[in-house]
């Protein structure tokens, strides 16, 4: 399982666009529906300023832009900047959202407060740090930016969803990209840390690349979000599960929150 690494996974991942393209490029054709689910569950006004955090290439911001919200996507990854600011140079220039280069725990500088009215913090984009108290400083920084009123909708993992796929112990799959290239996903989880830990492997002999990555995330279950909402004078006022909108239930994988600032 992995080993203990000087440098943060998600410092190196990102910036990686071979390992990147594999594990998140089949999002892409989701999009639109996940923005609609999104826009019919709070609704923002006309106009609403909304920021994606760990906004990634940006698809999310881009969809949002074509309806007609003033947006602003924020990401630490340099290489999602380039493709996020390629993204937006394709839409007419009223319409293209900004981007913020910045660490999701702190961008005090870049961004004032009650700038906002909606947050979005999606596709797993939480945990990633080895503290769990440097995910309570980015809850602290979405509660500062948000006006008040103002909503956030987060999608990451759940606690007793993931529990339930872990319970027989550590898990092991092989996806083959193409003929001869793979990509092996080898992961557990700490029921007792709430982690998981991973290691993800791309193998492809062709170009003699053999790529070594490893992963680990914070877990929470929606009564934990709720306990941490609260401390920064937010509530949950609404869940579903998957970002398309499946319902939720105990054992769904991911699950959707809508918080309000107070």
């Amino acid at each position: 399982m992995p080993t203990k690494s000087r440098t943060p996974w998600w410092q190196s991942l990102y910036l990686d666009p071979e390992l990147t393209a594999v594990i998140f490029g089949w999002q892409n054709n989701k999009t639109q529906d996940e923005i609609q689910t999104i826009l019919s569950a709070v609704k923002p006004a006309p106009g609403a300023r909304i920021l994606d955090l760990a906004c990634g290439q940006g698809r999310h911001c881009r969809e949002l832009a074509l309806h007609g919200y003033k947006v602003t996507g924020l990401d630490y990854s340099t290489l999602y900047e380039k493709q996020f600011r390629s993204l937006a140079r394709a839409l007419p220039r009223p319409l293209r959202p900004e981007f913020v280069l910045a660490d999701m725990r702190s961008y005090k500088r870049e961004i004032p407060a009650q700038s906002f009215d909606l947050v979005l913090n999606l596709w797993n984009a939480f945990g990633y740090f080895d503290k769990r108290s440097d995910d309570l400083r980015v809850i602290r920084e979405i509660a500062r930016v948000l006006k008040p009123g103002g909503k956030l909708i987060i999608n990451t993992l759940n606690e007793p969803g993931v529990r339930k796929v872990f319970a027989a112990g550590p898990r092991q799959h092989w996806l083959e990209l193409s003929r001869g290239r793979f990509f092996l996903d080898q992961a557990s989880y700490d029921s007792v840390k709430k982690r998981i830990t991973a290691r993800w492997i791309l193998i492809d002999p062709k170009k003699g690349v053999s790529k070594r990555f490893d992963f680990g995330q914070n877990v929470y279950s929606p009564q934990d979000f709720g306990r941490e909402f609260a401390k920064v004078g937010m509530r949950v006022i609404g869940k579903w599960g998957m970002l398309g909108g499946e319902p939720y239930t105990p054992s769904s994988w991911h699950q959707t929150l809508v918080v309000e600032k107070r």
